[in-house]
């Protein structure tokens, strides 16, 4: 198989492959590079051997791609041939039914309990409690640099007039009468801190909340992944592939590491996946799937909450929507040329479908993103945005490290003066750390304007422009953990003791006593496991947000599937992620969960199209041979057979059968013609 690979490799997948694996390779090599630099991230590997070596990585990478792609082929071919009939693996795998979803769901909690017993209630960061404590009177007035979680008192009030001007401005001047701060998402913020006040006022404390919190989100989670297993296994992916996707739901401490984790992130994430799976099922059933109303309508309000949990979201929703509403678009033309002209048939339709899913989908975020909520929900609830400095957190890290790399005189007169409008520029030396944006973040002053922001902006293309490779650097040392397997996830497992300083340190949260010792023993397993060969690279980031992807729009691209859609919600991701102010596992937490469940669905997707182009091809040789009578008995024998074997692809491949059948009202059958569009 992997000899038909490379044999039958057209110039254009050799050209994916040279590109992917240069990506991956250089990625990885410069990533680590700068990550063991200990002097404030400078590469640690000459220019010169920079390049040899990230060659050669790229390379080992493109003989793996090729690897994996020959597997996962004969992985195809081998279930192909033996039919879709139950196997005793299918014993162990959910079906589409919800007696089944609910069973797998419970065992999957099953498995996650030792570690969700250890922390019960539930791992908080920081972030998540400053929400929870918004909503209370006593918090105000909020700190808008940081979102919240800094509440001055009026012996402080009284200091401050001591101060220096970046102390007095960072904490005095950004204060705020405002209810709320859109730091994080104002609708998770009501939702928590709903919850939590309430649990405060039955019980004097945030405990029974965040228990609540954590059991609500563990059986939606358990039962959204149980659900996934299920449909990838209806649509064709091998009982052996579903099967180890569901032993790494099980096993995998990072999955319930972030189930028992309350905090934006992990709202977001579970919305996900229902998310990737509607794109699949419009994938695989050619858009068919977007004719019922009733989908329609899910596909949308998936979207909202997509919009409504995490910042990031409108962005991967929008950038989704145009690339579906595109593809539609090419569809619809290539239908109405293949039905020369007709608007009735199920190709048209389909297409037709897809275009105005994906523009009320897309179309209905922004309107509620960027003029509803701004417009109408923020001054009728009080609330102001964010500060500006976390959408540009990246930028002011890059500004920050040319700053110290060249000098004040490397800047003109007219760059200082920009900079100097929106950050403290004094003493930048000592703020710049290569792996964090959030301390120049710090530097930004609170009441900008949007003005100043514009002169920063035109200083800050300016510097780009002659410092280039400077502004790569910045980038460079703060995302190296989505390059290069250098940072594995340190877990924070326990519950955080959290007391209200405005309420006198009132504890509302704190670790149980009655699990310190169990916690004790998870965290030497995680470190543990995160040094065993292979297995470790899964506590890394890069492994999602770059390898895995990577790998599959090879296999996607070489098979010719028609599912590049599927690969721009994780595109997006990665870019947040390498744009982030810090490495942190929880930033590409969505491919965590995406990963296993996209390569399945790319198996039993290759499958159809596989099948698709084994009938048709079939279909041209039975027509061949019956116009000779000669080969008429040998004909009658194919046609008779009950079972076709199919053989994986030599270096002469069937041509596509995309558009050969008009998508019928069964997805099933459609399924079966599967070379979607979109």
């Amino acid at each position: 198989m992997f000899v038909k690979t490379v044999r039958s490799m057209s110039p254009g997948a050799w050209f994916a492959l040279g590109l992917i694996s240069l990506v991956i390779g250089f990625a990885g090599v410069y990533g680590w590079s700068y990550s063991q630099s200990q002097s404030g991230g400078s590469p640690t590997i000459e220019p010169l051997w920079e390049v040899i070596i990230s060659v050669l990585v790229a390379l080992g990478v493109a003989l793996l791609l090729l690897l994996m792609n020959a597997g996962l082929t004969k992985l195809a071919y081998v279930s192909l041939n033996r039919g879709d009939e139950p196997t005793k693996l299918d014993r162990v795998l959910p079906k589409m039914m919800p007696k089944s979803v609910a069973l797998f769901a419970l065992i999957l909690i099953l498995f996650w309990s030792p570690y969700l017993v250890a922390v019960f209630p539930g791992v908080l960061y920081n972030d998540t409690t400053v929400q929870m404590q918004q909503v209370y009177e006593g918090a105000h007035p909020l700190n808008i640099r940081f979102g919240g979680n800094y509440q001055l008192g009026e012996e402080e009030l009284e200091a401050a007039e001591k101060m220096n001007e970046y102390q007095k401005r960072s904490s005095v001047l950004s204060l705020t009468d405002a209810w709320l701060i859109d730091h994080h998402p104002f609708a998770l913020t009501l939702f928590l801190g709903g919850i939590a006040s309430l649990s405060d006022a039955l019980f004097g404390n945030w405990m029974p909340a965040l228990g609540f919190l954590m059991i609500l989100q563990t059986i939606l989670y358990a039962s959204a992944l149980s659900f996934a297993i299920a449909y990838v296994r209806k649509r064709g992916a091998p009982p052996s592939l579903c099967l180890a996707v569901l032993l790494f739901f099980c096993l995998f401490p990072a999955i319930p590491y972030f189930v028992g984790m309350i905090m934006k992130d992990c709202f977001f994430t579970f919305f996900c996946i229902p998310y990737l799976l509607m794109l699949a099922e419009s994938v695989f059933t050619k858009g068919t799937f977007f004719r019922k109303k009733r989908a329609v309508a899910a596909f949308i309000i998936v979207a909202l909450f997509l919009c409504l949990t995490k910042k990031t979201g409108v962005y991967i929703v929008g950038a989704t929507a145009l690339f579906g509403l595109i593809a539609g678009l090419v569809a619809l033309g290539r239908a109405k040329r293949a039905s020369g002209g007709s608007l009735g048939t199920g190709s048209v339709e389909a297409s037709r479908a897809t275009i105005w899913a994906f523009l009320l989908q897309g179309g209905i975020s922004a309107l509620l993103m960027f003029v509803i909520v701004p417009f109408c929900i923020f001054p009728a609830l009080n609330i102001i945005p964010g500060s500006k400095a976390e959408a540009l957190g990246f930028m002011f890290q890059q500004t920050t490290r040319s700053y110290v790399d060249h000098g004040e005189d490397s800047l003109t007169p007219q760059e200082r003066a920009a900079i100097a409008e929106v950050m403290f520029v004094s003493d930048l030396e000592w703020d710049y750390r290569p792996k964090s944006a959030d301390h120049a973040k710090i530097r930004v002053r609170a009441e900008m304007t949007d003005e100043q922001l514009r002169g920063y902006l035109g200083a800050y293309i300016s510097m780009g422009l002659r410092y280039p490779v400077t502004y790569a650097e910045a980038i460079i040392c703060t995302a190296a953990g989505y390059l290069a397997p250098v940072v594995p996830i340190e877990p924070a497992i326990h519950t955080l003791n959290w007391k209200l300083s405005f309420d006198g340190d009132r504890p509302v949260l704190w670790p149980l006593e009655a699990t310190a010792e169990f916690r004790g023993f998870i965290q030497p397993l995680w470190k543990f496991l995160q040094d065993v060969p292979v297995v470790g690279l899964l506590f890394n980031g890069v492994t999602y947000a770059l390898w895995i992807p990577g790998a599959l729009l090879f296999f996607c691209l070489r098979n010719r599937l028609k599912g590049g859609i599927l690969f721009v919600p994780f595109a997006l991701v990665t870019f947040f992620c390498l744009i982030g102010p810090v490495y942190d596992l929880r930033y590409c937490l969505p491919e965590i969960f995406w990963a296993p469940i996209l390569l399945a669905f790319l198996v039993a997707l290759s499958k159809s199209i596989f099948k698709a182009r084994a009938d048709q091809a079939k279909a041209l040789d039975v027509n061949k041979h019956a116009e000779d009578p000669r080969q008429e008995q040998e004909s009658e024998a194919q046609q008779g057979a009950a079972v076709p074997v199919i053989a994986a692809p030599s270096t002469e491949e069937a041509p596509s059968a995309q558009g050969t059948a008009a998508p019928s009202e069964d997805e099933s059958a459609s399924g079966q013609e599967a070379c979607v569009s979109s």
